[in-house]
């Protein structure tokens, strides 16, 4: 179906694009590593989505695994971190208490429940209400 080829091969077209930012954070220039990381898990999800569809080119999950390697080398290679949220920067020196580097503020909070929220609405819709 062309569908799958269409995917598929959009998504080898992001991987190519990443990966001067996967040099980048192999040579020490971190990235942010939360949106890093949640990029590599929602797209692993998202080829795990396209395999039950019958979609095996586009389940191949190349762009996820270079984002994944762009969360460990920002992590691993660079002297601090770089988390982010919102708008906001914070450069996290390696000895910093856990307590301090999670400390999110109410709307960060509220915005992640209204995303959950709404996938979980999704989800039900989908699978429970039929009509």
């Amino acid at each position: 179906m062309w569908q799958d080829l269409f995917f598929a091969s959009s998504g080898v077209i992001f991987s190519l694009m990443l990966i001067p930012q996967l040099v980048d954070a192999y040579h020490g220039k971190g990235m942010n590593i939360i949106t890093a990381s949640l990029t590599a898990g929602l797209l692993f999800f998202q080829c795990y989505a396209y395999f039950t569809l019958n979609m095996f080119f586009a389940a191949i999950p190349i762009t996820a695994i270079i984002w994944a390697a762009i969360a460990y080398f920002s992590m691993t290679r660079t002297e601090d971190m770089v988390l982010g949220f919102n708008d906001r920067k914070t450069i996290i020196k390696m000895d910093t208490p856990v307590s301090k580097i999670f400390r999110m503020d109410w709307t960060s909070i509220g915005i992640g429940l209204l995303i959950m929220l709404a996938i979980i609405g999704a989800v039900y819709i989908k699978f429970f209400y039929v009509s």
